[in-house]
């Protein structure tokens, strides 16, 4: 029994003397880990469908601890799966390339004070494999050539948090990503595109401030064409880029609750990018459009407010759209279809727009209904050149100089619309121009709504 007693002593000195030495190599780290633990797991359990490992050790960088690390890179060397690099403020900025081929968290003390600075040349950030954690830089100046980026993801399942990208060619760049977050990032001053993610799926971009980039807020381009799950897009403030979400062939992606002002064209799809959603925006003072659709068919614009820009949504080549729900008020311009055909437009208001409410132009077979056009300066709803076989129902027409007038159109449904002009019985003229010999002959034409309804009708979001 005396044996099994020293044995068991030996062995709790042992375990003793380990735990010792393991406290007294981080003694500088234990503050940190403090920090970071309640950090990190708050994501973790915020995100956990990225499959972390478990956290082993913390390794320090910058600060005046005796086992600190100068460098970042240095740190990372040294590092295992699953570890944590802390990176402290007091030593930045750090001037150097950072590559990430471990799986680990990088984590600085601070956005505003821990700088990553590239020395405007190549990458300034390299994710290389999938799993990776970063939060808490500011991360500046990388190169200027034409992929060159702040930060660049060549891996998938990372997320990036709580950073920001300053004077970067792309903020963020990836090919191919697949499975990331992207949130609570300020992304500012980017020589090209603040975030530009061709080929991606399944993408979360959330609570992000991105700001002032030369060319694109946000970038998809090829993105989730094959991939069931869509990509999220929301609550993030996007101003003063030229595009502030810009798609090329990219499907299946919610834009939502996001303020967006101030860019020259708020939200643009084109070239066949379909199926998106885009719901609960607020879309103001774009130079050019709110959202512009240029032949992107199958999307939907819901519960959207857009105003003060000059065209509140413009639609050309792209049909079997949803337009449904939206506030459109005090753009030049409130809705604009051109060549699109079987489009519902439903329960829209359209008010106090500085000339057309609505505009159709060579576009047919849209189904125009329980919208209401009110004090829109110009015309309510124009339609213009071969827009015919338009259904224009339950709408409410209210306090214009002009309620609908139509050129060189001839057969359209009007039917159980409310004008507040018309208090007759019989049917209410619609008038409108027809031009013939190449336009040296003009007639007045007139159409006619069978059933004009005494009630009001008015949309509501």
């Amino acid at each position: 029994m005396e044996v099994g007693k020293t044995k068991i002593a030996v062995i709790l000195c042992l375990l003793l003397l380990f735990f010792l030495s393991f406290f007294n190599s981080v003694s500088d780290g234990l503050t940190v880990k403090s920090i970071t633990s309640s950090r990190l797991y708050h994501v973790l359990d915020k995100y956990n469908s990225i499959n972390f490992f478990e956290e082993n050790h913390i390794l320090n960088v910058g600060g005046s601890g005796p086992d600190n690390y100068s460098k970042i890179q240095n740190a990372i060397k040294d590092s295992n799966d699953g570890d944590t690099v802390f990176v402290w403020n007091d030593s930045s900025p750090y001037y150097e390339h950072v590559l990430i081929n471990k799986r680990i968290r990088l984590i600085g003390e601070d956005k505003y004070s821990t700088v990553i600075d590239g020395c405007n040349n190549g990458d300034v950030v390299t994710v290389m494999v999938d799993g990776v954690y970063l939060s808490g830089f500011t991360i500046r100046n990388s190169g200027n050539d034409w992929i060159d980026a702040g930060v660049k993801l060549n891996s998938d399942n990372n997320i990036v948090i709580g950073n920001i990208f300053l004077n970067n060619n792309f903020g963020l760049y990836s090919y191919n990503l697949d499975n990331s977050i992207i949130c609570n990032n300020i992304i500012n001053n980017s020589f090209d595109s603040g975030i530009h993610l061709p080929f991606s799926n399944n993408i979360t971009i959330s609570n992000n401030t991105i700001t002032n980039n030369r060319l694109k807020g946000i970038f998809l381009y090829d993105s989730n064409v094959h991939c069931t799950k869509r990509n999220l897009i929301s609550n993030n403030t996007i101003s003063n880029n030229k595009e502030g979400v810009y798609f090329w062939f990219s499907y299946r992606t919610n834009i939502s609750r996001n303020m967006i002002s101030n860019n020259t064209v708020g939200i643009s799809f084109n070239h066949n990018s379909e199926y998106n959603i885009i719901k609960n925006n607020y879309i103001t003072s774009n130079k050019e459009n709110g959202v512009f659709l240029n032949s992107s068919a199958h999307n939907q614009l819901r519960n959207n407010t857009i105003t003060k820009n000059v065209n509140g949504i413009s639609l050309k080549y792209s049909s079997y759209c949803e337009i449904k729900n939206n506030y459109i008020d005090s753009n030049d311009y409130g809705l604009f279809l051109h060549y699109t055909l079987n489009t519902y437009i439903l329960n829209n208001s359209f008010s106090y727009n500085n000339f057309y409410g609505a505009c159709l132009d060579h576009s047919t077979k849209n189904y125009i209904r329980y919208n209401s056009f009110v004090n829109n300066k110009k015309i309510g709803l124009y339609l213009n050149q071969n827009s015919n076989y338009n259904v224009i129902e339950y709408n409410s027409f209210i306090d214009q100089i002009v309620h609908s007038f139509f050129e060189d159109t001839y057969t359209n449904t009007w039917s159980y619309n409310f004008w507040d002009d018309w208090d007759k019985i019989g049917f209410y003229p619609i008038y409108g121009r027809i031009h013939l010999v190449n336009g040296f002959i003009s007639l007045t034409w007139l159409n006619f709504d069978f059933h004009p309804s005494g009630i009001k009708i008015l949309s509501c979001k």
